[in-house]
């Protein structure tokens, strides 16, 4: 059975690390950035981010996207 997925939507995810916790280990907060466009490249979403992540008030420990798709039987 063969199938495809068709994009619905992409959202861009920033972690930041606002504090530590008593035993000294990072607390991770993540910054959800909806409605990207599942057509945009890699790069221009990495450096859109990149750029947004500066804007935080925490140091940036990660940046991600998360990508939703329709699975659809070919």
């Amino acid at each position: 059975m063969a199938t495809t997925a068709q994009p619905l939507y992409r959202r861009g995810m920033i972690v930041i690390q606002p504090a530590v916790n008593q035993q000294g280990m990072p607390v991770l907060k993540q910054v959800a950035i909806p409605n990207l466009r599942p057509e945009s490249n890699q790069a221009d979403i990495y450096s859109t981010l990149q750029a947004i992540g500066q804007l935080q008030r925490h140091p940036v420990t990660g940046i991600m996207t998360v990508d939703t798709a329709e699975l659809i039987e070919a």
